[in-house]
């Protein structure tokens, strides 16, 4: 089986908080800031939050 996607993620806990990282495998998000980013991907595309199935 060949993969046609990869994504590098680290998964992270802190304080009860679980949460996944995505380190490599995805474009550069548009945004200047990590707020921007964050903005971006909520209002404008969501297929990597459907794509990663979180």
């Amino acid at each position: 089986m060949r993969w046609s996607k990869t994504v590098t993620l680290v998964e992270a806990h802190a304080e009860g908080e679980v949460g996944r990282i995505v380190t490599g495998g995805v474009i550069d998000v548009p945004g200047a800031t990590i707020a921007d980013k964050l903005r971006y991907l909520n209002e404008v595309d969501d297929s990597l939050r459907r794509f990663l199935g979180l």
